[in-house]
């Protein structure tokens, strides 16, 4: 049997088709996924990443994918991914990142360091996942939440001021609902429901 240095040839196929296989893996996971030197150099991008970004490997590997942030929220960002490089801490911040059409997006960062001796920061790996969706979910559901709140403080003064109260019960008699100015009308209190 043929050997090359002290694998087998049968081992090193193995070997290229792991690396392959992860390769392949690391590419099409629907996240942006990156890997960087202890000082923050970012060294690798997936293929996911170049995709979003629209950009050549050269155009934003290092710290020159920095510009790609948000103006507005790049300090927070950097200052953040400067205090994990000097800790170890993994990181996580959520900043706006300029993709391939120009629109911002918000997205979730997330990096850990690997270290073999717990001392020493070998690499740093990341990834970016969009949550743009969910920050537009966030504020509808917040708009919203605020609109009832006013509809309800309209409603139970405009209750109080014409002294008259609001009730429901279900289709069994049992009470539902009462309005504050309605414990109020009949004289119980609205804190305890009687």
């Amino acid at each position: 049997m043929r050997q090359e240095g002290n694998y087998s040839r049968h081992a090193v196929d193995d070997i290229s088709d792991s690396q392959s296989q992860l390769r392949l893996i690391v590419d099409k996971t629907p996240a942006l996924i990156y890997s960087a030197r202890p000082d923050g150099y970012i060294d690798f991008f997936n293929q996911q990443c170049l995709e979003f970004l629209g950009l050549p490997f050269e155009a934003i590997s290092g710290w020159r994918w920095t510009k790609l942030v948000h103006p507005d929220d790049r300090g927070e960002l950097l200052a953040k991914w400067r205090a994990a490089l000097g800790s170890g801490e993994p990181f996580m911040a959520e900043s706006r990142v300029r993709r391939a059409d120009g629109n911002y997006r918000w997205m979730l960062h997330r990096n850990v360091a690997i270290a073999e001796d717990q001392r020493k920061i070998d690499r740093w790996f990341g990834s970016c996942i969009d949550i743009e969706d969910q920050k537009g979910a966030e504020a509808v559901l917040r708009q919203t939440t605020d609109e009832l709140r006013r509809s309800e403080f309209y409603l139970a003064e405009g209750q109080r001021l014409a002294g008259i109260g609001s009730w429901s019960i279900t289709a069994d008699g049992n009470r539902e609902y009462w309005s504050a100015e309605h414990f109020n009308i009949i004289g119980r209190d609205p804190a305890r429901g009687v």
